[in-house]
């Protein structure tokens, strides 16, 4: 498993921030992989996503 970086540490804080202001919650991140996973009711998951592809 790799090991975890103050970077993916910060990149955590921002995404999970930006999923949380849509009405989502992060459930899943796997860098190595280039694993994001997010739930929220099926009205703004959509729009968790954008918020999410617009940071990475």
């Amino acid at each position: 498993m790799a090991e975890t970086t103050k970077d993916d540490l910060i990149m955590v804080k921002i995404i999970k921030g930006a999923v949380e202001e849509k009405g989502c919650k992060l459930s899943k991140i796997d860098f190595g992989n280039q694993v994001i996973k997010i739930d929220g009711p099926d009205e703004v998951i959509g729009e968790c996503a954008r918020a999410v592809a617009d940071i990475v």
